[in-house]
C-alpha cells in the first residue's frame, strides 16, 4: 500500500490540474469601425474628441504594444508574444456624436505639433485576462501621450469592444 500512495498522489494531482485556456486574438483584415467608434466615445468622455472637433488618426496600426505597455494592463501577468501586423483602420464612424476623424499616413511632429493624434496597435492577447485588446496612444503631435487599453471580448464567433481603460505608464 505504501508503494501505491505516491502513485495515487501523482494521479490525483494530475486530475486536479486544468489546461490554461488558449488566448486568441481577432484575425481581422483591418480594425473595424465599431472599435474606432467606441474609442471616439471614450475620447469625448475625456474631453479630447469633442463633437465637431477634428482628431487625426494614423490610418495603419502602429507597433505600440510592448512588454512595458502590456505590463500596465494588470496583474497577474503571463508572457505574451507580441506580433505587429500593419492593418488599415476603418474611421467611418457615423451617427450623433461621431468623431470627425482626419486619417493621416503617419505621425509627423513637425506637421501635427498642435493636433491631437490617435494611434492604434494591432490586436494583441491580454497578459492579465483571457481576452484580447488594442493599445491606443493619444498625443499632442507625438508629445504628452495618454495610453489606453481597448478590451476585446470573444462572443459567438466575433469580438465585442469591452472596457476602454486608461493606462499609467
Amino acid at each position: 500500500m505504501r508503494r501505491l500512495l505516491p502513485l495515487l498522489f501523482v494521479l490525483a494531482a494530475a486530475c486536479n490540474t486544468t489546461k490554461p485556456s488558449l488566448i486568441t486574438i481577432p484575425d481581422w483584415d483591418g480594425i473595424p469601425a465599431n472599435v474606432t467608434s467606441a474609442f471616439c466615445q471614450r475620447l469625448q468622455l475625456d474631453g479630447i474628441g469633442t463633437i465637431g472637433a477634428e482628431v487625426a488618426i494614423v490610418k495603419i496600426t502602429q507597433p505600440l504594444a510592448s512588454p512595458h505597455v502590456l505590463g500596465a494592463v494588470g496583474a497577474p501577468i503571463r508572457p505574451v508574444t507580441v506580433l505587429h501586423r500593419a492593418l488599415p483602420i476603418d474611421t467611418t464612424s457615423t451617427g450623433v456624436g461621431a468623431c470627425a476623424w482626419k486619417p493621416i499616413d503617419a505621425l509627423d511632429p513637425k506637421r501635427q505639433f498642435d493636433s491631437m493624434v490617435v494611434e492604434l496597435s494591432a490586436p494583441v492577447a491580454n497578459p492579465a485576462r483571457p481576452n484580447a485588446g488594442i493599445v491606443a496612444r493619444v498625443s499632442l503631435g507625438g508629445t504628452h501621450p495618454n495610453w489606453y487599453w481597448i478590451e476585446l471580448n470573444p462572443r459567438r464567433g466575433g469580438w465585442l469592444v469591452g472596457r476602454i481603460i486608461p493606462l499609467s505608464l
